[in-house]
């Protein structure tokens, strides 16, 4: 940029001097006139300034355009990332109702049936600081919109860890009989009071009730 201030100032004071008096004005008629015998040494000056001052111009125009180009790919890499992510992430919840919950879902007794259930929880996830620049979008929303949704998902997750640590929890109290009758299958029967049985059956319906929150929302 200083190259270009200079090559300005150069063409100014050119044209400033070069201009016949007689097209001048005001103070300017007071600025000493050229000596034509000069001018081929201030022509040189004034194509050594226009060239840098083209350069130094052309130079900065490709470098705006290089930079918008950059943060072009750049947002629509973090946009790819976030959708991938949350697609990541629904079709993890999906696969818990499906093959954990769905068939046990209206059933009254389903806290006493219910099994441990382990599924690798290892989503991508959101990369919330390359989104920034949606809050400068006409939808700034959007970015509450996709926490909101991450968020939903790191609750069904602890809400599947919370049942699993009761269920176990269930299993080693000490106060409860157990009966195995299908060792495949795990069912069997057990005697337990129902201050035994609340804290499952709350981990339970909790499970169900984030589960349902996130693939409504």
């Amino acid at each position: 940029m200083a190259a270009v201030a200079l090559a300005l100032v150069g063409v100014i004071v050119f044209l400033a001097v070069a201009t016949p008096l007689r097209y001048r004005f005001g103070i300017w008629r007071s600025v000493p006139i050229l000596d034509h015998r000069l001018l081929p040494y201030l022509s040189a000056i004034f194509a050594a300034a226009f060239g840098a001052f083209f350069g130094s111009l052309c130079a900065f125009y490709l470098g705006r355009v290089q930079q918008r180009s950059d943060r072009r790919e750049k947002r629509h890499a973090a946009l790819i990332a976030a959708q991938y992510a949350l697609m990541s992430q629904w079709n993890i919840v999906e696969a818990i109702r499906v093959q954990h919950l769905e068939d046990l879902h209206n059933d009254p007794s389903r806290f006493t049936k219910l099994k441990l259930y382990w599924f690798p929880m290892s989503p991508s996830l959101v990369p919330f600081a390359d989104l920034t620049f949606v809050l400068e979008t006409k939808d700034p929303n959007i970015l509450q919109e996709i926490h909101l949704a991450e968020q939903s998902y790191h609750g069904c997750a602890e809400a599947l860890q919370l049942r699993n640590q009761e269920l176990k929890k269930f299993y080693e109290n000490p106060r409860i009989s157990h009966e195995i009758r299908d060792f495949e299958t795990g069912s069997g029967a057990a005697a337990a009071t129902q201050k035994d049985l609340i804290f499952l059956r709350q981990a339970t319906d909790a499970l169900y009730l984030s589960l349902d929150r996130t693939l409504r929302d």
